[in-house]
This record gives structure tokens, sequence and C-alpha cells, in this order.
């Protein structure tokens, strides 16, 4: 009985010896496998942290290039010294240079070499040439203004090629990401798997540790959300950072097919109609004077803002964007107070064109609602781009309106006349034609002095404009002489509206306009085969003709004078 006790102790206490030793195993590979698993957790979280430094260089370049862009139009419509702006300009062009090569260290140390990092290498020289363009565009404000425009389109090339190139790097940054975060997730699940099977093997041990094993698994635990968590949110900023990119990148695309300042302005409409608005939206934008505005899009009829003029717009005299979150605050616009449709909140961008306000991107909303980051991204997009549009639209009509007339008489110039000239005789289309000269021209500018001479000219192409027909043509030749084309009159018919001429100029000068003053005429009918040069000189000998005859009348081949 004895000896069975004996055996039977021995037994149990080798078992538990056994025990024990499976449990100190246990234990130690739970340890061994919890370090390991901490420590790969741990070199996770670091790589997330270098990745999200590296986001942040990547948007403080892009945060210093929208501050090169905005230099650049203040340097442009003259409201800063632009030596000082040239300056500022170039240190935001290192801060650029610097941000992208920190960003780009950071991304390799957090993503590795790969498609990523060269797609990246891709985008910043196209960030880098897009800045170095700006900075020649502020050399060439100040030595060469005309060459301007043409930079300025050349740099809307480059920043449809960058924005591009943004758009493919943030979407290989949102693969990678997720690749990040399904490879943290299967580790956590493979060490998780691991820890339950030596759980297992070691059971006595882990009940006396029950409590720290706990405590472990609820970090890893926390550990885990946290980083899905971190990585959601990188996650979704960078999808609303795509959607904006893409919505910018349509809206340029849209904007420069538009042909005219008409369809520019459709385009803003059904722009502002795609964005996620809970109210109405309307551009304002001011006529040629500026000193009116008009509704010229919205997304609705419904009454909107009712600034008179650009300067009556806060935002447009503070030159940013103003957001109001309540109609009855304090600090409220004025204008979207008393509104028919009660308190509202109001988002209101101007239009700047070279530092000018040339109107105002104006969008509401219920009382203390403000716009979704898309929607104010898309609304600061459509009042920068659409202005960069119309005004650049604006600028080349007027120069070649500049180009085409006479700027005392507002007739269209020599070099204009010839051109229609020849489109009608290239045509075979009659017509006949009259060289025109003030008489005694300079001695109305000696007696009277030089604007009074102008005066005169400027009489003489308001009584042509208000007596000839559309579609006839009247242009300055030169000094005092003027040229007459009546397209489709036979040479009859031209002196009879010859004629209303010499009558509406002696009621002219005889209300005391100007000084009184006559003119003398010599008319040519175009003949098949005849070059412009011909009937121009044809038109000129006989001019000349009627200064010898006494001036103040009309020579024509035919046999008639017309005198006073």
């Amino acid at each position: 009985m004895r000896e069975r006790s004996v055996r039977r102790r021995n037994y149990l206490e080798g078992w538990v010896v056994l025990v024990i030793v499976l449990a100190a195993v246990g234990v130690a590979a739970v340890g061994a496998m919890g370090a390991r698993t901490t420590a790969n957790l741990g070199n996770a979280a670091d790589r997330t942290a270098v990745q999200r430094q590296a986001l942040r260089r990547y948007e403080s370049a892009m945060y210093s290039r929208s501050a090169i862009d905005a230099s650049i139009l203040k340097a442009a419509g003259g409201g800063a010294d632009q030596k000082g702006v040239a300056a500022e300009a170039d240190r935001l062009s290192q801060q650029v240079e610097t941000d992208l090569r920190d960003a780009r260290d950071l991304f390799e140390a957090g993503y590795g070499p790969g498609p990523l990092l060269t797609t990246f290498d891709a985008m910043a020289a196209a960030m880098k040439s897009y800045v170095e363009s700006a900075g020649a565009l502020t050399g060439l404000m100040t030595a060469d203004p005309p060459a301007v425009p043409a930079h300025l389109l050349e740099m809307s090339a480059r920043a449809v090629d960058l924005e591009q190139r943004q758009l493919e790097f943030s979407a290989q940054i949102t693969s990678a990401t997720a690749e990040a975060r399904a490879s943290a997730t299967a580790l956590v699940d493979s060490s998780y798997t691991r820890i339950l099977w030596a759980t297992s093997a070691a059971i006595i041990a882990l009940l006396l540790l029950a409590a720290a094993i706990y405590r472990r698994m609820h970090l890893t635990f926390a550990a885990k959300t946290a980083a899905e968590e971190t990585t959601r949110v990188s996650s979704a900023r960078l999808l609303d950072q795509i959607e904006r990119q893409e919505f910018a990148e349509d809206l340029h695309e849209a904007l420069d097919g538009a042909p005219d300042e008409g369809m520019t302005l459709s385009v803003i409409e059904r722009a502002l109609r795609q964005l996620p608005l809970s109210g109405v939206a309307e551009v304002l934008l001011a006529d040629s004077s500026s000193a009116h505005v008009h509704r010229a899009a919205s997304t609705s009829d419904a009454p909107g803002c009712g600034v008179a003029s650009p300067n009556d717009c806060p935002a447009v005299r503070r030159g940013q964007a103003l957001t109001f979150p309540s109609s009855e605050a304090l600090r409220a616009c004025p204008l979207m107070q008393g509104r028919a449709s009660g308190p509202l909140s109001a988002t209101c961008v101007p239009l700047l064109f070279n530092g000018q306000g040339i109107g105002v991107l104006h969008a509401t909303g219920p009382e203390g609602e403000e716009p979704t980051s898309l929607a104010a991204a898309g609304i600061r997009a459509i009042a920068n781009d659409g202005a960069m549009r119309i005004g650049t639209m604006r600028v080349i009509a007027t120069t070649q309106f500049q180009a085409k007339t006479d700027g005392l008489t507002g007739m269209v110039n020599r070099r204009t006349l010839e051109e229609r000239l020849r489109e009608h005789v290239n045509a075979n289309a009659s017509m006949t034609l009259a060289m025109v000269d003030l008489d005694h021209f300079k001695r109305l500018n000696d007696t009277y002095g030089h604007e009074a001479g102008d005066r005169a000219l400027r009489v003489f192409s308001t009584v042509v404009h208000d007596s000839l027909r559309t579609g006839d043509i009247a242009g300055r030749y030169g000094g005092e002489e003027f040229v007459l084309a009546f397209p489709g009159l036979a040479l009859p018919e031209a002196l009879g509206v010859i004629e209303r001429v010499r009558d509406a100029v002696r009621d002219a000068t005889d209300s005391g306009a100007c000084p009184a003053f006559t003119a003398g005429f010599g008319v040519a009918e175009w003949q098949p085969g005849m070059t412009v040069d011909a009937i121009l000189r044809i038109a000129d000998d006989r001019l000349r003709e009627a200064k010898r005859l006494g001036r103040d009348r009309v020579i024509s081949d035919e046999p008639l004078l017309l005198t006073t």
C-alpha cells in the first residue's frame, strides 16, 4: 500500500513536473510570440507615422504652390510691389522644392521603392516645372507684359499635366494604403492564432496568467482597431481629394472647350448643379463698366443676392472667400438679412482676374449648415477657373477690337478696311467706293487747336455711322482721309447715300458740335477684274479732282458734280 502510494505520489509529482515544464514552455512561447507581435505592431505603427508625415509634406508642397498662384494673381493685378511678390514667389518655390524632397524621403521610408515612388517623382517634376513657369511669369509681368497671356495659356497646360499626375499619385497612395492595411491585418490575425495554440498547450499556466494574457490581448485588439481607424481616415481623405481633383480636372477641360463667354457661363452653371449644395448657387458678373452686376448663371430661378455692383460685395472688396453661418449673426453680410426665405447661411467667393473683381459666386444653404469639403472646394475651383477663363476672353476680345479699330473715331483701321474690301473683291461682289477728305483740316487745327480737330473727326465718324446701312463699310484711311464702301449698291444709289452724309455733316456743324467743316468725295464703282488697289487709286484720283475744283463736292465717273 505504501509503495503504491509512493508510486502514485511520484506519478503525480511527475505529472506536476511535466505540467509545470509544459506550462513554462507554453508561457515562454506565449511570451516570445507576444514580444514578436508587439515588435511587429510597433514597426507597423512607425511606418504608419512615417506615411502620415509624408502626406503632410506633400500637402505642404501643394499649399505652397497655391500660395504662388495667389502671389502671381496679386502681382498681375498691380496690387503689390512686383519685386516683392517675385521674391515671395521665389521663397515659396524653394519651399515647394524642400517639401517635395522631404516628402520623397518619407514616402520611400514608409512605402519603400517601387511604382509609387516613380509616380511621385513624375508628379514632383511636373510641379517643379509648373513652379518654374510661375517664376518666369513674374519676370514677364515686368519685362514683357504682352507675353503674359500666352504664358498663362502655357501655364494652364502645365497645370492640367500636374493635376493629372497628382490624380495618378493619389490613386496609387490609396492602393498602397489598402495593401498596408491588409498586411497589418494578416499579421495581427496570424499572431493571434499562434497565441491561441500556445494557450491551449499551456492551459494551466494561462489560467494563472489569465489577467496578463487578457491585458495583452486587449492591447493587441486596441492596436488593431487604432490601425484600422487611421487607415480608414487616411483613405477617406485621399478619396475626398481624388473626387475634388477629378471635379477640378473636368471643370478645367469643360471651360477650355467653351468658345465664348456665353458657353463658359453655361459650363459654370452645369458645374454648380453637380455640387452637393443644399441651397441656391449663382454667379453675379460685372458688366464692361464694372459698375453693375447681373445674374449670369444660377441653379434656381429663386431670388438671390441683391448686390448692385462688385464693390458693394464684402468678398470682392476683401479679395477673399467669406462664409456666413447665419444671416442673423452680427458679422453677417447685410445683403443676407430680411430675405423672404428666412434665415440662411452663405458662402461668397469673389471672381478675381488680375487682382480686379469681375463678379462673385454666391451659394446659400440652411442656417447653420456650411458646405461639405467637396462642395467648398468645387465652389472655389469654379470661381477661380471661371474668373480666369472669362477675364482672359474679355482681354483677348478687347485686344482684337483695339487691333482692328481706330482709337479716335471707332472706325475700322486701314489694315482691317483693306482686308474687308479684299473679301468683297475676291467674291466678285458689286460695290461702290468713296474716298473722303475733310477740307482744309490743317487750317482747322491751326485755327482752333488739335482738340477741335479731333472733335471734327469724331463728329464725321458719328455722322457716317448714323447714315450708312448695316453691312456698309467705313474706315479711317489715315489722317483726315476716310473710305466708305457700299456693297451691292450701284453708283447712282451710292451717290444718294453720300448726299445724305454731306447733309448730316452740315447739320452737325451747324449745331455747334465742332467748328464748321466740309468734305470732298471721290467715288468709283467696282468693275469685274478690278483690284482693291485699283479702285482705291481711281477714287483717290477723283478726290484730288474734287480738291482742284474747289473742294466740298463729289466727283464720280457720272457726268454729275454735287456741290453745296
